[in-house]
C-alpha cells in the first residue's frame, strides 16, 4: 500500500512538473528548394535578434518558427523562439505574432489547492538572413576595350539585330574591329 502512495505522488509530481513549461516548436523551411538549407551552420545565441517588429535592413527570409507552450511565462517562450533560429543559422527572428488561450485553472488534485489560470501560448516567427549587397562593377565595358571600340561593337550588334546586316557579315565586321 506505501509503494502504491509514492508512485501516485510520483505521478502527480510529474505531471505538474511536466505541464509547468511545456514548450514544442517546430521549423517549416519556406521554400523546399532553398539552397540554404544545403549549407546552413547553427549560429551563436547571443547574435540571434528576435523582435515582434520588422527590420530596417535588406534581408531573405528562409523559414517560419512556431513554438507552442503553456505557462504564464512567455519570455521562456520567446527565448525558445530564439534558440531555434539560432540552430537554424538565422541572423534574426522576426514579425513574431502571439496568440494566448485561456485554459482553464491549474488545480492540484491532491490537494485542492488553485495554483491560477493556465494559459496557453501560440507563438509565429519569420526566421531571416540579412542579404549581402551584391559587389557591382561601376562600368559593364571591359577594360580592355577602349569605349570608342565599344561604341561601334553595339552599333553593329544592334545593325544585325535589325536585320540590316547578315550573320556573315556582322562576324566578319566583329573581326575586324
Amino acid at each position: 500500500m506505501k509503494i502504491m502512495k509514492i508512485l501516485i505522488y510520483l505521478l502527480i509530481l510529474t505531471y505538474f512538473l511536466g505541464c509547468a513549461a511545456n514548450r514544442n516548436s517546430r521549423v517549416s523551411p519556406l521554400y523546399a528548394d532553398d539552397p540554404y538549407w544545403k549549407q546552413y551552420s547553427p549560429k551563436e545565441l547571443s547574435k540571434v535578434i528576435v523582435t515582434e517588429g520588422d527590420l530596417k535592413r535588406k534581408y531573405h527570409p528562409i523559414a517560419k518558427i512556431y513554438v507552442d507552450s503553456s505557462g504564464s511565462d512567455l519570455s521562456l517562450s520567446f527565448e525558445r523562439m530564439k534558440q531555434e533560429g539560432a540552430n537554424i543559422g538565422a541572423d534574426a527572428v522576426i514579425k513574431i505574432q502571439v496568440k494566448k488561450q485561456y485554459e482553464g485553472q491549474s488545480t492540484n488534485l491532491y490537494t485542492g489547492q488553485n495554483y491560477g489560470p493556465v494559459n496557453r501560448h501560440y507563438i509565429e516567427g519569420l526566421a531571416v538572413l540579412y542579404s549581402v549587397p551584391r559587389k557591382t562593377s561601376t562600368s559593364r565595358i571591359p577594360s580592355n576595350i577602349s569605349p570608342s571600340k565599344q561604341d561601334e561593337k553595339s552599333k553593329l550588334l544592334r545593325r544585325y539585330i535589325n536585320k540590316e546586316i547578315t550573320r556573315e557579315e556582322y562576324v566578319e565586321l566583329m573581326k575586324k574591329l
